[in-house]
């Protein structure tokens, strides 16, 4: 091939056509040498440069590549896929081999596979190489990375230098749950719950749930708040805290000012987190309602007693507040007859309202009393509270009222006490068992004891009755069976 250099060139450029055969085969050498054309009277040729070798690179295998340089996957994927494509050529079978290096994630912890051959058939232009990720959900670890290296291991193909390697990011799908609430310290009427948000760390880009427990404390599932044994929430991918309500009872029982109890996260196992532990605690806004003796002799199981005389005309009755006092509160006092009556001892109570206002603990009330002139033993009466508002009533919550005669007294049974009543039975008891064995003793004797018999009595002059027994005239009016066992010396006349 003649090359012409025109006058005063120093350099030209030839081009030389490659075939291509569409055969897969190692890469090929042919040489170009430069000769000096002697016709033209030139042979000044440099010999240390007179050819040169000129390779050709097979390309009928195609040239091959990672279809990304980056990529990312959920932890608990399972299984991550990367395309490796073969664009151009695809004659002939090829065999890739994909290394798998680690970077922040490690070999067997977070991944499985190190190395990984992929095979290309003739004609295929796509393949796909699988490793298997770990998923660590019970380790918060952030993300972690390896990275895809590929290299052809057959004698024909090249890779692309730039897609031979990928890296790979691992995100972390580890959620962490935490309790948390505005106001851990909640009234019990107002407002009749505690909210309780859970927050979610860590990973949202999955579907998960997590289960909670309350645990009772100084406050009760059974009648302080509505608890739970196990309660699950569910949380859609994206969904980073989640609010929900547990109800507190307004109850009307004497309990402590300040009550509490637990919320938990669970695990997997179902055991409680101690970390995730939320104390919620309950104010008392209960007032209570109850008699106050005047001394401690006055009180006795569960009942205030007041003394009062029948001329004093009225009896002094006290009620004490505690507990929540900060508003207005109520009290409904009712009378019921003991051994006083009604109207003629005393002037009934039929519900009378006993009003507190804010801040107020202690109020009184009278009950008039009637003065009569019927000689008479002491009587008493009884008072009750119910109906409180704002507030509960609590013992003791019944009063026990004796008026002290101021007439001559009678003999008249009172109120007996507990002891007394007692003790009549035990005596009426023994009596009835001793009266019961002489009873079936004396049944016994005279089963056994042979009957004494009479002889009949002669017959005398008078009528003779159908029985064959004369008649006396002193026993008249009775029965013949009768008449005979008088005769007999049975009944006495």
């Amino acid at each position: 091939m003649p090359v012409t250099f025109q006058a005063n060139a120093v350099t030209v450029s030839q081009d030389i056509n490659i075939t291509a055969d569409g055969t897969p085969e190692f890469d090929e050498i042919f040489q170009v040498i430069v000769r000096s054309d002697t016709s033209g009277g030139l042979d000044d040729i440099d010999p240390n440069r007179s050819a040169a070798n000129i390779s050709v690179s097979d390309d009928d295998s195609g040239s091959f590549r990672f279809d990304d340089t980056a990529y990312s996957v959920d932890e608990g994927v399972g299984i991550f896929n990367a395309r490796i494509l073969r664009p151009g050529a695809t004659a002939g079978y090829v065999t890739l081999l994909v290394t798998i290096s680690p970077a922040t994630a490690t070999y067997p912890e977070d991944y499985r596979q190190e190395e990984v051959l992929v095979e290309f058939a003739p004609g295929q232009d796509e393949a796909t190489v699988s490793i298997v990720i770990v998923a660590d959900n019970d380790i918060q670890e952030g993300d972690e990375t390896f990275v895809m290296s590929l290299t052809v291991q057959s004698q024909f193909g090249t890779v692309d230098p730039d897609y031979d390697e990928a890296t790979v990011t691992i995100l972390d799908s580890t959620s962490v749950f935490s309790l948390s609430t505005n106001s851990p310290t909640v009234v019990e009427s107002d407002p009749g719950y505690v909210e309780i948000t859970i927050r979610r760390s860590g990973s949202t880009n999955t579907d998960t749930f997590v289960s909670l427990r309350t645990v009772d404390g100084t406050a009760t599932h059974s009648g302080d708040f509505q608890g739970f044994n196990i309660k699950t929430f569910s949380f859609p991918s994206g969904t980073a805290e989640l609010t929900f309500r547990i109800p507190i009872d307004d109850n009307d029982f004497e309990e402590d000012e300040e009550e509490t109890f637990s919320v938990y996260v669970l695990s997997e196992g179902g055991q409680v987190i101690q970390d995730s532990r939320l104390i919620i605690t309950i104010i008392d806004d209960d007032g209570y309602f109850f008699f106050v003796p005047t001394s401690n002799e006055d009180r006795e199981d569960g009942i205030v007693t007041y003394r009062t005389s029948e001329d004093s005309g009225t009896v002094s009755i006290k009620v004490q507040r505690t507990g929540n006092a900060n508003g207005y509160g109520s009290v409904r006092a009712t009378t019921t007859d003991y051994s006083a009556e009604a109207d003629d001892d005393y002037q009934p109570l039929n519900g009378r309202v006993i009003s507190f206002r804010p801040a107020i603990t202690t109020a009184e009330f009278n009950v008039d009393i009637v003065n009569d002139d019927n000689p008479e033993n002491d009587e008493s009466f009884f008072i009750e509270l119910s109906l409180a508002q704002n507030g509960v009533v609590i013992e003791p919550r019944k009063a026990l009222v004796i008026i002290e005669s101021n007439d001559g007294r009678i003999r008249r049974a009172g109120p007996l006490s507990g002891t007394a009543i007692i003790g009549i039975a035990v005596g009426v008891g023994g009596l009835a068992i001793i009266a019961l064995i002489a009873g079936i003793a004396c049944f016994l004797l005279l089963r056994r004891a042979p009957v004494p018999r009479k002889p009949p009595l002669p017959r005398g002059p008078g009528p003779v009755p159908q029985y064959g027994i004369p008649l006396d005239p002193r026993i008249t009016g009775i029965n013949p069976y009768q008449y005979q066992q008088r005769v007999a010396g049975y009944y006495p006349y």
